[in-house]
């Protein structure tokens, strides 16, 4: 990592720039993804509970 940052800055601020740009948008990307993932998962939970509040509905209406 430490080359990696030492060889960009020595080509010029532009790539320098350019990798920690790049590395702070990977960071971001993966809370990011965290977060939907999260999301996702408690919506799942949730669907759990409309399907059997579906079928309730449904023997209702039978009776």
């Amino acid at each position: 990592m430490n080359d990696l940052l030492a060889t960009t800055l020595s080509q010029g601020l532009g790539s320098g720039l350019f990798v920690f740009l790049l590395l702070y948008v990977l960071k971001t990307t993966g809370e990011r993804e965290r977060r939907y993932q999260a999301t996702i998962d408690k919506l799942v939970d949730k669907f759990g509970v409309v399907e059997d509040i579906k079928k309730d509905v449904e023997t209702i209406k039978w009776l």
